[in-house]
């Protein structure tokens, strides 16, 4: 939320550091921040001010318990980026790329809700697929650009 958080206050990030430490769990978080309304890691305002939560973020980030990608060696020398080069991709574009709004990815769908996706460079078509839990059913959708 971009304000009224729940959380706020009882300090959840460091909470879920401790807890995953605590338990010998090893906890990753894969994000991207797309705009003011669709964020998933507190964000900067201006150079002294942030979203409401960012304090609690940054107190998280500064915990000892806690590594982040900059701790990992991961953009260093022989990191896991240096060998990016070596993954090859087929049958894909490039050039196309995208990613869902909403519902998230492997959300149950139990509704009728509206479908929403941000696709780049798609010039012939673009379609949703639903699938079963179990694979055994998929319905196709096709998108309707909007924008």
């Amino acid at each position: 939320m971009v304000s009224g958080n729940p959380v706020k206050g009882h300090d959840w990030y460091n909470n879920m550091v401790n807890t995953a430490s605590a338990h010998k769990i090893p906890y990753f978080l894969l994000w991207a921040n797309f705009g003011e309304g669709n964020f998933f890691i507190p964000y900067k305002t201006s150079d002294t001010e942030g979203q409401e939560m960012i304090n609690e973020f940054i107190s998280s980030y500064n915990n000892e318990k806690s590594i982040f990608g900059n701790g990992t060696n991961f953009y260093g020398e022989n990191g896991a980026i240096s060998k990016a080069a070596e993954v090859a991709l087929t049958g894909y574009s490039s050039e196309v790329n995208g990613y869902m709004v909403s519902p998230k990815n492997y959300a149950v769908i139990k509704d009728a809700c509206e479908l929403k996706a941000y696709v780049k460079n798609a010039k012939e078509k673009a379609e949703f697929q639903i699938k079963t839990s179990d694979a055994s059913k998929t319905v196709t959708i096709k998108a309707v650009k909007d924008g």
